[in-house]
């Protein structure tokens, strides 16, 4: 016998379904009543499943392509990894405004969360190679503050003109796309909680590499 059915996706998801399924199954103990029994789950969560090996291995080539480009860009590898270390902090951002608004990471959002990250390496760029300008050595957080003070401006515009594109997109004001909404969305709430990121945790990290670095300098002196 084979049963077909349409999924109201307003209502429930495909991975919700399959979810449900595997607890009904595992509370009456099909499996152990029938042992000849196979369960296969295939269609479209076997294609997301196989999607997100794939946004996995997408998602390290990203971070590796990323890092080395800005190895060769400061000569340092110590400062590319500062910025790498912020995505993971940008990202939380996506997280808690889907988790406010109910709504899952689909593959869609993963594919946004590639492309936010680009966005929001360019932040971060700006500010490190700002302080690096100002760094003659001996660097004090105060004239880290001001280095990141400088860039306030410009990096609250970059941020607020992308937003300002993303949102009218993500929340259907001109039309909705129920296919990118997801995407743009996660591209849009990265961009703001980002600049958080840039303007305050790029610094800090800035300041703890420095004293790093002094460290070890006075340890080989000695």
């Amino acid at each position: 016998m084979t049963l077909y059915a349409e999924i109201d996706r307003e209502l429930i998801s495909v991975q919700q379904i399959n979810d449900d399924l595997a607890d009904y199954i595992t509370k009456t103990g099909l499996l152990q009543k029938h042992p000849k029994l196979r369960i296969w789950y295939s269609g479209e969560l076997e294609q997301q499943q196989d999607s997100m090996g794939d946004m996995q291995i997408a998602f390290i080539f990203c971070l590796m392509s990323v890092f080395f480009i800005l190895v060769v860009l400061f000569n340092s590898l110590t400062q590319p990894f500062l910025i790498i270390l912020a995505i993971p902090f940008s990202l939380t951002g996506v997280i808690i405004g889907f988790a406010i608004q109910g709504l899952p990471l689909s593959i869609i959002a993963l594919i946004g969360i590639l492309g936010l990250i680009g966005v929001l390496v360019n932040d971060s760029l700006v500010m490190i190679h700002n302080l690096n300008k100002l760094n003659t050595g001996n660097m004090p957080v105060t004239i880290i503050a001001q280095g990141a003070a400088q860039r306030l401006r410009p990096i609250i515009i970059t941020s607020l003109t992308t937003a300002a594109g993303l949102f009218p997109t993500a929340y259907g004001i001109a039309g909705s796309n129920p296919f990118l909404t997801p995407m743009v969305m996660a591209m849009a709430w990265g961009v703001v909680f980002g600049t958080l990121v840039s303007l305050i945790l790029i610094p800090c990290l800035y300041a703890v590499d420095q004293d790093i670095k002094a460290w070890f300098s006075r340890l080989t002196r000695q």
